[in-house]
């Protein structure tokens, strides 16, 4: 059952690209390369200062809180 399922998904997803296909501009539509090997998103940048200080804080609130939950006591894991 669960296969006959996943291969209507499949097969609605296949059927919903090709409308959305036949609806588009073709002179818009990617070449053949770049629609295989598409483009690599760009690095993200370092992380601002108020961004680091951000996260740190988050961090230490979970640990923490992971603290106080166990009454003080953090045991290391395996």
């Amino acid at each position: 059952m669960r296969q006959r399922q996943t291969d209507f998904e499949r097969l609605a997803w296949a059927i919903h690209q090709n409308a959305a296909l036949c609806l588009s501009d073709p002179r818009k539509f990617p070449t053949f390369e770049k629609f295989i090997r598409p483009s690599k998103p760009k690095p993200a940048g370092p992380a601002s200062p108020d961004r680091m200080l951000s996260i740190a804080q988050m961090w230490t609130a979970v640990v923490n809180r992971g603290l106080d939950d166990e009454g003080g006591q953090a045991e290391p894991e395996a």
